[in-house]
């Protein structure tokens, strides 16, 4: 292997399992271990539910436990769980926050834009 694979690297051993996050975040799926500037724990979540499935890597840190279990059980948990690998409120979060911001700066508030019909665009629903 060349020093350009070495990141994709898995290690031997793979497991089914729940891992418990901080902030309160759980996710689930096949468990290995890979080498990114050190040891980390490799997440695959399969896709369910019509979600896509992804890869996260989680920092021994970041992790407060860890439940091995059978495959049926973690995809039951993923489904349960309904994790994302980025959540889209986050982003509207953000923007809205700079937008606050911004109009503050200003001395006025944030402009809506219409869409087509001259209606006003869609409210980030906080």
């Amino acid at each position: 292997m060349d020093e350009d694979n070495k990141i994709a690297k898995a290690e031997e051993w793979e497991t089914w399992g729940i891992v418990e996050l901080m902030g309160h975040q759980r996710i689930a799926g096949r468990l290995s271990e890979q080498e990114f500037g050190g040891k980390m724990l490799r997440v695959d979540v399969p896709a369910t539910n019509g979600n896509q499935g992804y890869a996260k890597l989680c920092g021994p840190s970041s992790i407060y436990g860890v439940t091995f279990t059978d495959k049926e059980t973690a995809i039951k948990m993923i489904e349960l769980c309904n994790t994302l690998p980025f959540e889209s409120w986050d982003l509207k979060w953000e923007i809205h926050i700079e937008a606050e911001r911004i109009a503050a700066a200003r001395g006025s508030r944030p402009e809506i834009e219409q869409n087509e019909d001259g209606e006003d665009g869609e409210e980030l629903g906080f």
